[in-house]
Parts: structure tokens; C-alpha cells; sequence
């Protein structure tokens, strides 16, 4: 691919818009959270126009907050092998998979509160794509129901999932017309 030369006069863009932009993705209307906004922040640097994004704006109560994440977010990174994948792609495949994780935790927390948490460990195998050690018609004689029933609940498992994942996805972007790009995005991150 030939590398494009930059013109002179978007040289002199680049000089007179560079960091003009602030992101104050944790104020209205975005109103993300810490996560999803230094996320998004971190995602948008690394864009095509990411030159004219300045600073992180933050309020100052939420300074702990961010050190909490950035230091997270920097203990996953030097847990990850290295890999042929650029920084970008290794960002967003780090990025999907944190969210669906948040995701899987908080539909454990939802059959934790209906007190199905053990139903909720046994069936996750099928969210999570670990291999399964019992049909359904063993794990279903396990949990005491039959195996039309397990394969119903499995089902609304999925289904709940599905949901929750679009909420979560929903949090972290402007507006619901951008879901399902950013769903795209996410299944794209984790294949490469």
C-alpha cells in the first residue's frame, strides 16, 4: 500500500487543530462511565483523526477511579503474550474481551440475586465455550429438571446475554443507532 504524503495545507491543519479537541466523556451527554470512557478515549487516539483529541478531561473526585482502571487495564496488558497484532488490534481484542466478561459477570449477578447462582455455574459452559464434561441429559438429571427444560434455559441464558452485551456496548457509545456497528466491531476484535 503507497504511503499518502501529506499536503501542505493539511500539514498546516494538523498544526493549527492539534489536540484542540478535549474528551469529557465521563460529563452529559455521554455521561460514561470511567471504564468505557478511558476506553473510548484510548480507542479515538489511535483513529484517523485522533491527532486533534487533547487532553482526558476528569473531575477531580474521580482521579482515585481512573488510577484504579489505568493500573488494571495496565496489569492486563503485560499479562497478554506478544503477538503479530498491531497495538490497536491488540487494544480492541483486550477491549472485547473485558466486555464480555463485564458482561458474563453481571448476568452471574442476575442469577445470583433469583438465587439460581448454581444453575448460573453449571450452565455457563455454554456462554463461555469451555468444553463441556456432561450432555445435556446428564447435567439436566444434575440440576433436577429435564432436558428440554435445560435446553429452554439455556436458551433464555443466550437470549439474556445478548441483551445485556448490547447494554453494555449501549454505555459506551453515543447513541443506540451505533450498537450494532460497535457489536460488529467487538466479534471483528476477537476474530483476529
Amino acid at each position: 500500500m503507497p504511503v499518502r504524503l501529506i499536503t501542505p495545507s493539511e500539514r498546516a491543519e494538523r498544526i493549527l487543530f492539534d489536540g484542540i479537541v478535549d474528551y469529557a466523556g465521563l460529563y452529559p451527554p455521554a455521561a460514561l462511565t470511567m471504564a468505557a470512557a478511558v476506553r473510548n478515549y484510548a480507542h479515538y487516539r489511535v483513529g484517523s483523526t485522533g491527532w486533534m483529541l487533547g487532553r482526558f478531561v476528569c473531575p477531580c473526585a474521580a482521579l482515585a477511579q481512573f488510577s484504579t482502571d489505568a493500573e488494571s487495564a495496565e496489569q492486563q496488558y503485560l499479562r497478554v503474550p506478544a503477538s503479530n497484532l498491531s497495538p490497536e488490534q491488540l487494544f480492541e481484542q483486550q477491549w472485547a474481551t473485558t466486555l464480555l466478561a463485564q458482561t458474563l459477570d453481571r448476568l452471574r449477578e442476575e442469577f445470583v440475586a433469583a438465587g439460581k447462582g448454581a444453575m448460573f455455574a453449571e450452565l455457563k459452559i455454554f456462554l463461555t465455550g469451555e468444553k463441556r464434561i456432561a450432555s445435556y441429559a446428564e447435567l439436566a438429571a444434575k440440576l433436577g429438571t429435564t432436558e428440554a427444560a435445560l435446553k429452554m434455559a439455556v436458551s433464555r441464558m443466550r437470549q439474556r446475554y445478548g441483551e445485556l452485551l448490547r447494554a453494555e456496548i449501549a454505555d459506551t457509545v453515543s447513541g443506540p443507532e451505533e450498537v450494532e456497528e460497535e457489536l460488529r466491531a467487538l466479534f471483528a476484535a476477537l476474530s483476529s
